[in-house]
């Protein structure tokens, strides 16, 4: 998908001097997503920094309280719930890593590109990925690990195509979810706005 908005921004003559691709900018993208992507291998997949936690609040505080039996993964309205959720949890996450210094020191490899595309959006930290899931940990007392799983790779995946300056405006869906013109506003360093991950 890189590839090929790097093919069509050149042959379109993109307007958006933010959605160029500058190869060592692009490089510096790739190569700390790669970073993180080894330190989600090598440290928290190994340690189930994420989902062994999770399923131990799971287990041990939302079943035997019985709130995790009031949301059976089976109905189609505690997926919408976990939907809500997650990106509810993942908004509080990305806006105090935007407030708060220690999270900062994470989450400003992301911000740090000079330019908006869909390499940008690799650009991600090993201290943000490792401290992140403990955002999610309240979601135990109601969700099952495994919606929590897939509900948080399916917030992970979202954020890769709102990275491009090639769509410009979606209409009504810009009502509800964060699009590519939403999170071009959030990359703008004067303006700090726009937490969403869906």
């Amino acid at each position: 998908m890189i590839l090929a908005e790097m093919v069509i921004s050149v042959a379109a003559g993109l307007q958006c001097v933010g959605g160029r691709y500058d190869m060592s900018d692009t490089w510096s993208s790739l190569t700390a997503g790669t970073t993180q992507q080894m330190s989600v291998a090598l440290i928290k997949a190994p340690l189930k920094l994420s989902l062994v936690p999770y399923s131990y609040i799971y287990y041990n505080y939302g079943l035997p309280s019985g709130l995790a039996r009031m949301f059976p993964v089976e109905q189609p309205w505690v997926w919408v719930f976990g939907f809500v959720f997650t990106d509810f949890c993942y908004y509080w996450f990305h806006r105090l890593a935007h407030q708060v210094q220690i999270i900062w020191a994470g989450h400003s490899v992301h911000h740090s590109s000079e330019y908006y595309n869909l390499s940008t959006a690799l650009r991600q930290s090993w201290w943000a990925t490792l401290i992140g899931s403990v955002f999610y940990f309240p979601m135990a007392l109601f969700l099952h690990p495994a919606l929590y799983s897939g509900l948080d790779q399916a917030n992970v995946a979202y954020q890769f195509w709102v990275h491009t300056c090639l769509i410009r405006r979606l209409g009504v869906l810009e009502w509800f979810f964060m699009t590519p013109s939403h999170h071009r506003v959030h990359h703008d360093r004067r303006a700090h706005k726009n937490f969403g991950g869906f």
